[in-house]
Order: structure tokens, then C-alpha cells, then sequence
């Protein structure tokens, strides 16, 4: 090996070439820096995945809420009553009176 020497005033700076042993803990510092770098990117893609599907299911509860409210302010008059006993129970009133007309 040889070596490249420099003196600057009293002080001597001496390089030498990188021996093998460094050059492969350089190559093994920059493989476990591209693996890291990739599970960085594969576990922000997760995260982002996962945020847009709670965005998405807050809406549709966010949606639902406002339906079940629509339903609290019918249920506080009597017509919203029998529209709920109609819809959801098939409930109809006594004086309904039912006709199946002749084929």
C-alpha cells in the first residue's frame, strides 16, 4: 500500500487507501440502509392504507349518526311513530283495510 503523505506546518496527514476490511463494512452500512429505507416504506404504505379505510368507516358512521338522529326527531311526533311502526315493524293501523283485486 502506499501512502499519500502531506505536511501542513507541524502537522503531517498521512492517507492510506481503504483497506478490505472497511470497504466491506461500508457495503454492509449501505445494504442495511436500503433495507431499512424499504421497511420504512412498506409500514408508511400500511399506515396509509389503514388511515384511508378509518376515514372511510368514519364516514359511514359519521353518516349512520345522522340518519339514527333524523329517526330521534320522527319518533317526537305521532306520525313519525306509525312511519316506523309501518317501515320497519309491518305494523298497520286497526282501520286498514286490505282488497286483493281479481285476476
Amino acid at each position: 500500500m502506499t501512502d499519500l503523505k502531506k505536511r501542513i506546518g507541524r502537522i503531517q496527514l498521512v492517507r492510506r487507501p481503504a483497506g478490505k476490511l472497511t470497504i466491506v463494512m461500508i457495503a454492509v452500512a449501505i445494504v442495511l440502509s436500503m433495507a431499512a429505507l424499504t421497511l420504512l416504506q412498506l409500514s408508511t404504505r400500511s399506515l396509509k392504507n389503514r388511515t384511508e379505510a378509518l376515514q372511510e368507516y368514519g364516514a359511514y358512521l359519521e353518516a349512520e349518526n345522522a340518519a339514527l338522529l333524523e329517526d330521534i326527531e320522527n319518533v317526537d311526533s305521532m306520525a313519525g311513530i306509525i312511519e316506523i311502526a309501518e317501515k320497519e315493524l309491518g305494523l298497520v293501523s286497526p282501520d286498514t283495510v286490505f282488497y286483493q283485486p281479481e285476476s
